[in-house]
């Protein structure tokens, strides 16, 4: 059996500015410097979504695309079911998402569709300027990256949550998101 970790972060950053920073597009790029575009592609009822202890915030398909991290690969886009949730006790926010297959949605000319096995990440205020947060990030880029991109762009994914992080004590400091 496959068991995956998921580490759990302690930031000294408010909740509310972290999952800013990681749901808002227009923050996007503080934490992925090859992010392009995110466009929800069709709504679906919240009520189809049904947790226990949580309650449905988005529910629908979102499409993503992320530029080329060198020349010899291609850029990348995801199309996924995407399900925004919040604790009933109000202290807690999920984003899960999985890729998805719809043939009636085409893989924009010279992108390759990455293939999401499971991403998101759960927020937890502890107190008013702290929070834990867990983020996991599974995905096949679908085809091949070679090893010296693969390392290049690794740590920079593993660095998200530090990224949202400081962005998010900066914006507290300076009232500006850069």
């Amino acid at each position: 059996m496959l068991r995956l970790r998921r580490p759990s972060f302690n930031l000294a950053a408010c909740a509310q500015a972290v999952r800013a920073v990681l749901a808002d597009p227009d923050k996007r790029r503080l934490t992925d410097p090859l992010w392009q575009s995110t466009e929800v592609v069709r709504s679906l009822p919240s009520r189809l979504v049904r947790i226990e202890g949580w309650r449905t915030l988005e529910f629908g398909i979102v499409t993503e695309r992320f530029k080329a991290p060198a020349v010899v690969v291609s850029p990348r886009d995801s199309l996924v079911v995407r399900v925004r949730l919040k604790s009933v006790d109000g202290t807690r926010v999920r984003l899960v998402q999985r890729s998805v297959d719809a043939p009636a949605l085409a893989v924009p000319r010279g992108y390759v569709r990455l293939r999401l096995a499971c991403g998101g990440y759960q927020i937890r205020a502890v107190a008013p300027d702290r929070c834990t947060t867990v983020y996991v990030n599974a995905l096949d880029p679908n085809g091949y990256v070679p090893k010296p991109v693969v390392r290049t762009t690794m740590p920079d994914r593993a660095m998200t949550v530090a990224k949202a992080a400081q962005a998010a004590e900066r914006h507290r400091k300076t009232g500006k998101w850069r």
